[in-house]
């Protein structure tokens, strides 16, 4: 129910398209990132590659979209 409260103001702003594949990037890095810190689970590169592009779609989706 939290994630919904904050995710609500942002569609204001944001597309939703553009809004969620944001969320669901920033969600996926930070379980990565986490799960590398707390459970020291090993990424590879091609892993970190893979998470880097899912970021830069995020980002690329965001800069390209008229608000």
């Amino acid at each position: 129910m939290v994630c919904f409260w904050l995710f609500a103001p942002v569609l204001k702003v944001l597309p939703a398209g553009v809004a969620y594949a944001i969320w669901a990037g920033a969600g996926i890095s930070m379980v990565a990132i986490l799960s590398f810190f707390i459970f020291k689970q090993n990424l590879s590169a091609a892993q970190m590659a893979f998470i880097s592009l899912i970021v830069t779609g995020a980002i690329g989706l965001n800069l390209t979209t008229s608000h």
